[in-house]
């Protein structure tokens, strides 16, 4: 389709355009606040193979006091300084500011709350000084051995304390066959590490969370994930950071990061990678079969940190909704409601005056055949469900927002047909095809839709 033409179509403001790009999670964009009632990632993720992931599971008391790492099941630190464990279900002794060491959201070296739950961790990944080898080290247990040759996705969250005197790069992951152990201290130190975020950037916001995630390809016998900084001072970005006058925090000689939520599961690259890991023979499944296994393949998250992400100041990356004519003559009925589509601005689930002149027609047509049931289907775009993924609130389920918005109209107009829902985000770039940035930003928009299957009794 040539510009021009697609300029007759579509309404869009040139001047107000503003462009993906590339911008590093220190971006407050990026933030995420933490929400108890949020679904348990490691719920989600029910292959994931990190064991206690989020921090919930006790041994068999509560901390109470800092370093209280060894008081979680599957966690401990290796080095001679533990890594702190915050709960919101700490009963400690409170400073003279009423404020609990070891609590969350609110604790010693600052407030935020859990990512997942109701726990979270802490560790020093930056010190100056004599004091520039007392990091503390963050290791997990693994459900089970990693696979040789087999490439895993690692993901995890982390915040900067407010309490922190700096903020730094290189908080990364590594993998180990052995338990580390005391003696092994100096090794964390060696700068080996495995997975670090794409852009390893310094991470200096104390506002929100941010996922740091990449590829691990198993050597083998992998049983231990340690997190923190494996680089040396002359290796590490680092820059003073100064806590907001409002913030209640204990100053700290630190980079002092909570991290929440760690998960490591199984990656596959393509759908063939996926059936060689399950062990599935696609040449004598059935049709049905092989749809059902492609649609679990669907549902996996991609392992993206998602680097891109809108930059204009109203977190509004496009002004552009998408529009066509359509073209209904000599259809039948059912043809006619699988053809229309109503089109949504970015994270909006708001119907324009285009989309209840095509609502209203397909309403007449469902009026004229009341034996028809109709499933309406909502979309997102590629940035919509990232930003999602951040808890951005506009874009939190905007695909079934849009496919309800719809449903709800119908039924204001008087329809009685027997109406359901669905929704369908695109996860990846590759759902759109367009390379140039004008052509991005109509493929989004093309994207951000509602769609109609119809069946008939």
């Amino acid at each position: 389709m040539k510009l021009n033409s697609v300029k007759t179509a579509i309404n869009w403001s040139l001047t107000s355009l503003a462009l993906v790009g590339f911008i590093f999670l220190s971006n407050p964009l990026l933030s995420q606040k933490g929400n108890k009632n949020q679904t348990n990632d490691n719920e989600k993720n029910n292959n994931n193979l990190v064991k206690n992931g989020s921090f919930e599971n006790l041994i068999n008391k509560k901390p109470k006091k800092l370093g209280g790492i060894s008081t979680l099941d599957g966690w401990f630190s290796a080095t001679g300084v533990k890594a702190d464990t915050y709960r919101d279900d700490t009963k400690t002794p409170t400073d003279s500011k009423e404020r609990s060491l070891i609590g969350s959201p609110q604790n010693t070296f600052g407030f935020e709350e859990p990512y997942d739950g109701m726990c979270y961790v802490g560790i020093s990944a930056y010190l100056t000084g004599k004091n520039q080898n007392a990091r503390s080290f963050l290791t997990g247990e693994l459900t089970t051995k990693l696979t040789k040759n087999k490439t895993y996705c690692v993901e995890f969250w982390i915040s900067l304390a407010e309490g922190s005197k700096f903020a730094c790069n290189n908080i990364g992951a590594k993998f180990d066959q052995k338990q580390p152990d005391e003696k092994s201290d100096k090794q964390l130190m060696k700068g080996n590490v495995d997975v670090l975020h794409p852009e390893n950037k310094i991470f200096n916001s104390a506002n929100g969370w941010f996922k740091i995630c990449g590829t691990y390809l198993a050597k083998g016998g992998e049983e231990y994930i340690s997190i923190g900084n494996f680089k040396t001072n002359a290796e590490t970005g680092y820059e003073p950071f100064k806590k907001s006058k409002q913030a209640k925090a204990t100053a700290i000689q630190s980079a002092y990061y909570y991290i929440d939520n760690v998960i490591v599961r199984e990656q596959f690259t393509d759908f063939e990678s996926y059936l060689k890991a399950n062990e599935i023979d696609i040449s004598v499944l059935s049709e049905d079969e092989e749809s059902e296994e492609r649609g679990k393949f669907s549902k996996i998250e991609p392992c993206t940190c998602f680097t891109k992400a809108i930059i204009d100041t109203d977190s509004n990356y496009s002004n552009l909704t998408y529009q066509k004519e359509f073209i209904v003559e000599d259809m039948k009925a059912d043809e006619k409601i699988k053809n229309y589509q109503v089109f949504f601005s970015a994270g909006s689930a708001a119907l324009t005056n285009e989309a209840n002149i095509t609502i209203e027609e397909i309403a007449n047509i469902l009026k004229a055949n009341p034996s028809f049931k109709l499933k309406i289907v909502g979309h997102s775009d590629t940035v919509e469900y990232q930003m999602s993924k951040i808890n951005k609130p506009e874009y939190i389920d905007v695909d079934k927002k849009r496919a309800e918005s719809v449903k709800e109209k119908l039924i204001s107009l008087g329809v009685k047909n027997m109406i359901s829902t669905d929704s369908q985000a695109a996860k990846i770039e590759s759902d759109f095809v367009s390379g140039e940035a004008d052509e991005k930003e109509i493929d989004w928009a093309k994207n951000r839709r509602v769609e109609f299957v119809v069946e008939k009794k």
